[in-house]
């Protein structure tokens, strides 16, 4: 899953800045009309979604042998809770990468949702 989310992103492959992450990426699961948007910037997540009042904000990393994923704070309507937002493989045929965002019980906070490459990000409206 991680070559998906390497595909969408825009890293620097040699030099001093080889480790620095990606330069700025947006993704939204809506090019028109987004409800979910994810910003990546060097090794940092921090997605939004304001229709679920959701938020969270993560560092790329890795556990023991377990999947690389991002690690940090999701913000929820009852307050913040640590929480990690895997990437996975879209459905044959779809563009982008999928993530699913859990708490560390392993309950799943939002997710899996399609996310695709944006110009900017938008404002956002909700129903």
């Amino acid at each position: 899953a991680q070559q998906h989310l390497a595909a969408v992103l825009a890293c620097t492959t040699t030099g001093a800045l080889a480790s620095a992450g990606t330069a700025p990426v947006v993704l939204a699961d809506s090019r028109t009309a987004p409800r979910v948007q994810m910003q990546l910037q060097g090794n940092t997540v921090d997605l939004d979604a304001p229709c679920s009042a959701l938020h969270f904000v993560g560092t790329w990393g890795q556990a023991g042998d377990a999947p690389a994923r991002f690690f940090g704070t999701a913000t929820l309507a009852s307050g913040p809770v640590p929480a990690t937002l895997a990437t996975l493989a879209p459905a044959p045929g779809a563009d982008g990468v999928q993530v699913v965002l859990r708490d560390t019980s392993g309950q799943v906070l939002l997710g899996p949702v399609l996310l695709q490459t944006v110009a900017a990000a938008q404002p956002v409206t909700c129903p």
